[in-house]
């Protein structure tokens, strides 16, 4: 299966931005995770 690089850059610039929306909110849930185990009392 040969992609021409033209679409493959394409492919690329789409998922760029979904993948950073992703990653941001897979961090903040991470980090209202460990927020929530290391604060006394916050649950």
């Amino acid at each position: 299966m040969k992609v021409p690089p033209s679409t493959l850059r394409l492919l690329l610039l789409g998922a760029g931005p979904r993948l950073a929306g992703a990653a941001l909110i897979v961090a903040a849930l991470w980090a209202g995770f460990f927020w929530a185990t290391s604060t006394p009392g916050a649950l």
